[in-house]
């Protein structure tokens, strides 16, 4: 920094590497330590229109300024210069005595003292991240079910295909002998054929995610209790059957206000469910032509198998990071979380004529001696995915139940539908 050699090192090409030297006044460290790595925050006084939840507001982090497409990822080191006395001397530049720096009571709180600078040298360290940075605003449904909610899997999240096969074996299908085959043809073959079957894997991790924003709150405060994320917060209907999921109609779930409420734990989860589109209803597109496939898939294609919550540090303390504290500066939470999602995508052949088939079946019809109405949704659209089962002529059926839920009056199918970009609108 002798005003004839750049501060910066590039390393640019089959992997990308920028580093960058500033110096800044000492007294701004704080701010410019929030400004270059960013953080996210659970916003409650701005809350979803739709779901009555907190939001998130996610404040970026610094953009490189000959490399856009680089942020900083690392602060990887300060140094003070110009010795200007200490903390109890001269300014007190973090002054955690009124800031979340305890651990509970009894604690004894670190106030120093130590060295107060003019200026400090910061070492920052760039890369591009495996996901799609993008502002609170960018991200806002402007029309559909969700019209003014954020939808945040549209970033802070990366995304990983994998493809596997395997031999499906059909029990009950007789097949013969093609013709022309001299004495076999046309004579039945003689155990089972396999069919292939392919599966695709998706896993997604979602970046930087609020303790407080994922886990109900035990009666002492701290977000220490159940996993939130793994309960649906939004009624849906099954495409096929009509059968409502009612997300808040067993014990727990979430109240009017939308604020957490599981006193039971019996609230229904979305691991385990299939895809319904976005809003909980029956076809895969709003009436205004708005796009509800959930991650571009199709109703009943993809189905959330598992959710892995990471803890993870603090990059900043946490006052700085907008992070409530209790009596005696105590913060909330002294971690965040990147939460992976584990999905399967499957699509198996269908007949031709239901994947022609756009009308909606409306159909009343007896079984074992009730009497039952379906109104699904366009059958080339609800006839598909998971919920499939194959027959012996080599494509697959929809099947559902012959009795209804106790207390229900619709049929349904095997697996459930769920709104599955429910886990991404925190509590």
């Amino acid at each position: 920094m002798d005003g004839t050699t750049g501060t910066g090192s590039m390393h640019l090409g089959d992997s990308v590497g920028l580093g960058m030297t500033i110096r800044i006044y000492w007294s701004d460290l704080p701010t410019a330590l929030q400004e270059l790595l960013g953080y996210s925050v659970r916003n409650t006084k701005n809350t979803d229109p739709n779901h009555g939840t907190p939001t998130l507001n996610r404040f970026l982090p610094w953009q490189h300024p000959y490399f856009p497409q680089l942020v900083v990822k690392n602060v990887t080191d300060v140094k003070g210069e110009i010795t200007q006395g200490n903390s109890q001397q001269g300014v007190d530049l973090f002054k955690f005595g009124v800031n979340a720096n305890g651990f509970g009571q009894g604690y004894g709180v670190n106030n120093g003292p130590w060295s107060v600078f003019k200026f400090a040298r910061i070492t920052i360290q760039f890369w591009r991240p495996p996901y799609y940075l993008r502002t609170d605003d960018d991200i806002v449904a402007p029309t559909g079910p969700l019209a003014g909610s954020q939808e945040e899997w549209l970033r802070y999240t990366d995304k990983h295909w994998t493809i596997s096969t395997e031999l499906l074996r059909r029990e009950g299908a007789t097949f013969v002998y093609a013709p022309g085959q001299s004495t076999v043809s046309l004579q039945s073959f003689v155990g089972s054929v396999g069919q292939k079957v392919s599966h695709m894997k998706l896993s997604r991790t979602w970046y930087q995610i609020p303790e407080q924003g994922i886990f109900t709150p035990l009666p002492d405060g701290t977000p220490n209790g159940v996993l939130a994320l793994a309960y649906m917060k939004s009624d849906t209907t099954n495409p096929v059957t009509g059968y409502v999921q009612d997300a808040n109609a067993l014990s727990g779930g979430f109240d009017a206000n939308g604020n957490p409420n599981f006193p039971g734990y019996q609230s229904l989860m979305v691991c385990g469910c299939v895809n319904s589109p976005i809003g909980g209803g029956i076809t895969n597109y709003f009436s205004d032509g708005t796009d509800l496939r959930f991650m571009g898939c199709y109703m009943g294609t993809l189905l959330l198998e598992s959710i892995d919550p990471k803890p993870r540090e603090l990059q900043l303390p946490a006052y700085l990071m907008g992070i409530p504290v209790f009596e005696g500066n105590e913060p909330i939470s002294q971690v965040q979380y990147d939460v992976t999602f584990s999905y399967s995508l499957f699509d198996p052949p269908r007949p031709p004529y239901i994947i022609s088939n756009t009308n909606q079946l409306n159909t009343a019809f007896t079984l074992n001696g009730a009497n039952y109405t379906i109104n699904t949704g366009p059958l080339a659209q609800a006839y598909r995915g998971h919920n499939l089962r194959p027959y012996q002529d080599g494509t697959w059926y929809m099947p559902i139940s012959q009795l209804a839920p106790v207390g229900q009056s619709a049929l349904t199918t095997a697996l459930q539908y769920a709104d599955l970009s429910d886990p991404f609108f925190i509590i």
